[in-house]
């Protein structure tokens, strides 16, 4: 699980709420591992290090691992819940994520840049 930690301290260390709330921010893991997606909707965009994004569509867990496969089309993800503490039910808070990638980073195989965070 610790190996789990780390990974989710390095993708998740940029995400921060709105000016105050930082510190009170928890994030509970609920899951983790390799994941299968339907029905997502593929979004191009020149400020994704891969040239592309998913949105929308249905997840399903297929087996829950700290360890990230090396094949092509592999989707591992970490589902968590972010929550402040006493603030109001229902009160919405925004988050920024900035993926950061081992190096030697992430190429954008039309354009050729290569990166180390998105």
């Amino acid at each position: 699980m610790s190996k789990l930690f780390w990974l989710l301290a390095i993708c998740l260390v940029a995400v921060s709420p709105s000016a105050g709330l930082a510190a009170d921010l928890t994030l509970q893991i609920v899951d983790y591992g390799t994941y299968h997606s339907e029905n997502q909707q593929i979004i191009k965009g020149p400020t994704v290090a891969s040239g592309q994004r998913r949105e929308g569509g249905q997840t399903v867990l297929l087996q829950r691992t700290d360890r990230v496969p090396m094949e092509l089309g592999a989707r591992f993800g970490v589902w968590v819940i972010a929550s402040i503490p006493g603030a109001p039910a229902g009160q919405q808070v925004t988050l920024r994520k900035i993926n950061r990638f081992p190096a030697p980073g992430l190429t954008n195989p039309a354009t050729g840049k290569t990166t180390l965070t998105e």
